[in-house]
């Protein structure tokens, strides 16, 4: 990697194809810094593959968004050697990883490039991205399964985490904006969000049960009843078949 600092235009410092768009009202706080402090840590980017003139932001896209809301030069290093796209994409993550506000969304969409360029399994994906395991599953849980309409909740950090994990369990995504609106409202601890999903999931997903009894031919057999209605019913034919056989 080349040790040249870059002064750029924030015009000529172009984002990577698999950049993640943060909004910029969560770059203000930084461009206020950077027009008090001076942008303190470059970005990384590399001579634009296909636009003659232009720099293509490999990392520091935040910073680059706060140094045109500051008016002021982007500065970057310059990457001088090959990049594939699985490089890119790992320095993308290494770089942003020990975030505090970094959300499940950034690295589900991080294992997601991993696998859609290499052809590669999610474990895999994780696995090469230094993501352990059960941080992964739960980042896929989240990303895929969290109302979009909540993502701005978790990306501000008024939805913790932990938070959103639990809430994510419930399918309808109704419930969850709900629950979320009920945290962030009463600054429920994750436990409580925890009981509260429970006790929703209980409400609204049928368990099923297994309800043995004998045929007419005396043979053990297995009903598959879904509700508490569905094994009265069930009850009361086995209860019918008995008093049928003679047995009560």
């Amino acid at each position: 990697m080349s040790e040249t600092i870059l002064r750029l235009n924030t015009a000529d410092a172009l984002p990577s194809p698999f950049n993640i768009e943060r909004p910029i009202e969560q770059c203000r706080d930084l461009a206020e810094k950077i027009k008090a402090q001076g942008q303190l840590v470059p970005g990384l980017v590399r001579r634009h593959p296909t636009i003659p003139g232009k720099c293509e932001i490999i990392f520091g896209h935040r910073r680059h968004i706060a140094c045109r809301l500051a008016d002021v030069p982007f500065l970057a290093l310059l990457h001088e050697g090959p990049l594939t796209d699985e490089e890119i994409i790992a320095m993308q993550y290494a770089e942003n990883a020990d975030r505090e506000d970094m959300t499940d969304f950034e690295r589900k969409e991080k294992i997601d490039q991993i696998m859609q360029v290499t052809g590669c399994t999610q474990g895999e994906a994780a696995d090469r991205l230094g993501i352990d395991e059960a941080v992964a599953s739960r980042a896929m849980r989240v990303g895929s399964n969290l109302a979009p309409s909540l993502r701005p909740l978790v990306e501000s950090g008024q939805l913790k985490r932990s938070h959103s994990y639990y809430i994510a369990k419930l399918d309808n995504y109704e419930q969850q904006a709900a629950l979320a609106e009920e945290t962030v409202r009463r600054k429920l601890s994750k436990d409580a969000v925890a009981k509260q999903v429970a006790k929703l999931m209980g409400k609204t997903q049928k368990r099923t049960r297994k309800a043995k009894h004998k045929d007419e031919f005396g043979e053990v057999t297995y009903c598959m009843a879904s509700t508490r209605e569905q094994l009265i019913d069930w009850l009361g034919k086995l209860i019918a078949l008995v008093k049928k056989n003679g047995v009560l």
